[in-house]
């Protein structure tokens, strides 16, 4: 334990909830500390009675105890990471941001990981953007041209958080610019489809693309490839039938089933986010145990002369 990366959470809503279990087990990093606002929240309560240390003072408590943790994972809203994004910076912490604020670095984990490492702020972009990402990476990597880009996520009504439902705006605008930035196609757009059904029916996401200059086997090949490796961190994430070509159309739908950690199953645009934040967690603290160790051996051998 005592070699674990110690990190926070902030927020204790369903996001915050979920990503504190999928923690419990990471292989390298421990919950230091869960942060929320209410006392009487499920998430503060859950967390006692597991045993991790928790405090309702929100960003503050971690600002004034900023010894106790390395990483930080933000799980509260948009607008509030904004303020957090600068606050923590100028600690010297890594963020890794589960709001679509649209402040840090985008991250995919299958498509740019590396990038986190010369950043303090990685923005996980959005559920919806977590799944259609690789796919968009795959598909514009065999395309000469991609003129259009359109993807339609449909997630129970259930999974939806308040702060999910407030920020569905940054969802959609941050999701649009993130699909557009891995693809360097000008024309997208995102829509967000909230379904009521009982019982809830699991995360689709449908992505569209308008293209030319492409083969399909190797298209398909491309998608199956990365299909496999973001299962390596999210089990549920699949194909619901071969991609379909039609008229310079490429129609890839992907369902993602949950881990149930704490959520349902059917909660998948939860689940994915926090399993990429906690997977990219997992390789900064790789990185950052490396650089200690390394820093060690030059102390050692510096006291050998």
């Amino acid at each position: 334990m005592k070699d674990k990366t110690p990190a926070a959470i902030l927020g204790s809503g369903k996001i915050g909830t979920d990503l504190l279990y999928k923690l419990l087990r990471s292989r390298n990093m421990r919950c230091a500390c869960f942060v929320g606002r209410r006392e009487e929240s499920e998430g503060i309560q859950r967390a006692r009675k597991l045993g991790v240390p928790v405090s309702t003072g929100q960003a503050q408590y971690l600002l004034e105890n900023p010894d106790s943790y390395e990483i930080v994972f933000d799980a509260t809203s948009a607008i509030a990471h904004a303020e957090h994004s600068q606050q923590f910076a100028e600690l010297g912490k890594m963020m890794f941001d589960l709001t679509p604020s649209h402040v840090g670095a985008p991250v995919v984990p299958t498509v740019n990981a590396e990038r986190m490492h010369s950043c303090r702020d990685v923005s996980l972009v959005s559920c919806g953007g977590q799944v259609a990402l690789p796919i968009v990476h795959a598909v514009s990597g065999q395309c000469e041209t991609v003129d259009y880009i359109e993807m339609v996520n449909t997630s129970a009504s259930q999974s939806a958080g308040l702060a999910t439902r407030l920020n569905i705006d940054e969802y959609l605008e941050t999701t649009e610019a993130a699909i557009a930035g891995f693809s360097g196609c000008e024309k997208v757009k995102c829509l967000l489809a909230l379904n009521p059904a009982t019982p809830p029916a699991h995360m689709r996401v449908t992505i569209t693309f308008l293209a030319s200059g492409f083969d399909r086997l190797r298209v398909t090949a491309a998608i199956g490839k990365m299909v496999a490796e973001v299962q390596r961190y999210v089990p549920g994430y699949a194909l619901i039938t071969e991609p379909v070509f039609s008229d310079g159309k490429i129609i890839v739908l992907v369902r993602v089933t949950g881990q149930g950690d704490y959520l349902e199953e059917y909660a998948g645009n939860l689940d994915i986010i926090n399993a990429a934040a906690v997977y990219l967690g997992e390789l900064y603290s790789d990185n950052l145990n490396k650089l200690r160790l390394d820093h060690g051996a030059q102390e050692v051998l510096a006291c050998s002369f």
